[in-house]
């Protein structure tokens, strides 16, 4: 069971703890199967994300896997100005972990890497 199910009553929450190091943490596989409209919710309420996971859907696995077309997704999210992390949080599907990097630069691998460098396949 959760304490909050869709974006809005997230940043209701967020906004009525009245506190700036409190923010979203925006999970594109979990928005993608429970409110859709990915890009149009990002762009919403991009000032209230503190943190970004992504995995593909369905079945949860690295980008380029499933439906959601990540390229633009995260053209979008760095168009914003997101300067935050990204974190990878699927379940590798093409071999090994290591494999499953496939789809960032290879120069990007094992480190940091800003969100308008991502251009996964």
């Amino acid at each position: 069971m959760c304490l909050l199910y869709t974006t809005a009553q997230a940043v209701e929450f967020v906004r009525s703890v009245g506190r700036g190091n409190v923010k979203i943490q925006h999970d594109f596989y979990h928005m993608q199967r429970m409110e859709g409209n990915l890009v149009a919710n990002l762009r919403e309420h991009i000032g209230m994300i503190g943190h970004v996971q992504v995995a593909d859907s369905p079945g949860r696995g690295e980008p380029g896997t499933g439906e959601i077309h990540y390229p633009y997704v995260l053209a979008q999210l760095d168009e914003l100005g997101y300067g935050g992390y990204v974190g990878l949080e699927y379940n590798p599907t093409t071999g090994t972990t290591e494999e499953s990097f496939g789809w960032l630069p290879k120069e990007s691998r094992g480190g940091e890497i800003a969100v308008g460098d991502l251009k996964p396949y």
